[in-house]
This record gives C-alpha cells, sequence and structure tokens, in this order.
C-alpha cells in the first residue's frame, strides 16, 4: 500500500515521508510505503495544479496500490500575492 502527499515546498519535500513514515508504519501490522512527495512551485502552482494531479494519481494504471493522495499546504502567507 502506498500514500502519496503533494506539497508546495523543499523542506517538507524533503522530510515528510521520513517524518510521516516513522510515526505512521509502527502503528500498523503491514508498512505503507510514502514515496517523497511531489512538490510544487509555491502556493498558486499548488492551488491551480492539485486537484488534476491528484486525480492523475489515482487514475494511474499503476495506482491499484495507492489508498490516498494527500495535499499539503503551508496557510502561512497564502493570501498574499
Amino acid at each position: 500500500m502506498r500514500i502519496q502527499f503533494f506539497v508546495e515546498g523543499h523542506l517538507e519535500q524533503k522530510i515528510l515521508s521520513g517524518f510521516i513514515g516513522d510515526w505512521l508504519n509502527p502503528q500498523l501490522s503491514a508498512p505503507i510505503d510514502i514515496p517523497i512527495p511531489i512538490k510544487f512551485s509555491g502556493c498558486g502552482d499548488f492551488l491551480k495544479q492539485i486537484g488534476n494531479a491528484a486525480k492523475g494519481h489515482l487514475e494511474a494504471p499503476d495506482s491499484t496500490d495507492l489508498i490516498a493522495a494527500i495535499g499539503l499546504l503551508d496557510l502561512k502567507g497564502a493570501g498574499r500575492s
């Protein structure tokens, strides 16, 4: 099983897989694969593309083991242009 994350920045892309995996997998009977998150170029890019990106991953031919597509957006500064 696999969870795909979508993020807006470099920091989230670097640490999220390990952070979530280290917390989640010890609580499960079978580990879940958490690949490196898909990174967007900031908040605006994230908001424009997240729907199609998640849909594409969920509908891909190799998505039979994908149980979730999760987008994480840093809301600090999201209202600023």
